[in-house]
Parts: structure tokens; C-alpha cells; sequence
């Protein structure tokens, strides 16, 4: 029984592992290139599920081994930078927008003096 035991511990840190490794590609593909890696690119679209998926292995290692959860943690430590750089780029499509709008209304204006 205490090899079961061991076993299922295992192939729950591997799995866990590697759910982290994804999470952290998930996280980081703003750097990726699009032209050399175009699936790797696309991999922030994923960020959402393997957040969760890393935030439930959370819950399973406090359930099974409270010592456990420090793996998920470190992986969301390790992944901490992406809400920086998505706050920085919803910052930056703020300001885009509002260059836009500020565009079109000078266009209009000259269009309406005219």
C-alpha cells in the first residue's frame, strides 16, 4: 500500500510539473516570436486554463501533502512577471485608443470648419 501511496505522490508532483512548465510558457509567450515559433506565440491564450489547473493542484496538495503546495507557488512566483507586463500592455491599448478617438475627432473638426 505505501508503494500506491508513493506512486500516485509521484506521478501527481510529475503531472504537476509539468502543468507549472506549461503554465510558465503560457505566461511568458509575449517574448516568444511569432515568426519563429507561431504555436509557442499562441500559447498565452492557454494562460487562463493552466492557471487553474496549477491553482487546483494548489488545492490537492494541501488536501494530500500540506508540504506539496510550494511547488505550485513556486511556479506562480516564477510566473509573477506576466501580470506586470499585462498591465503595461493594457496601459499601452488605453493610450492607443485614446490617440485614435483624439485623431478622428481633429478630423472631424477640420472636416466640419471646411
Amino acid at each position: 500500500m505505501k508503494i500506491v501511496k508513493h506512486f500516485i505522490l509521484t506521478i501527481l508532483a510529475l503531472s504537476n510539473g509539468l502543468i507549472g512548465i506549461a503554465f510558465l510558457v503560457c505566461a511568458y509567450s509575449p517574448y516568444i516570436s511569432p515568426v519563429e515559433h507561431p504555436v509557442g506565440a499562441c500559447a498565452g491564450l492557454f494562460f487562463p486554463i493552466f492557471m487553474c489547473l496549477n491553482l487546483a493542484f494548489c488545492f490537492v496538495w494541501l488536501c494530500l501533502k500540506p508540504w506539496g503546495v510550494c511547488l505550485p507557488l513556486l511556479f506562480f512566483a516564477a510566473g509573477w512577471n506576466w501580470w506586470k507586463l499585462r498591465k503595461q500592455a493594457t496601459e499601452l491599448e488605453d493610450k492607443k485608443a485614446e490617440g485614435i478617438v483624439e485623431d478622428i475627432r481633429r478630423a472631424a473638426q477640420s472636416y466640419m470648419t471646411v
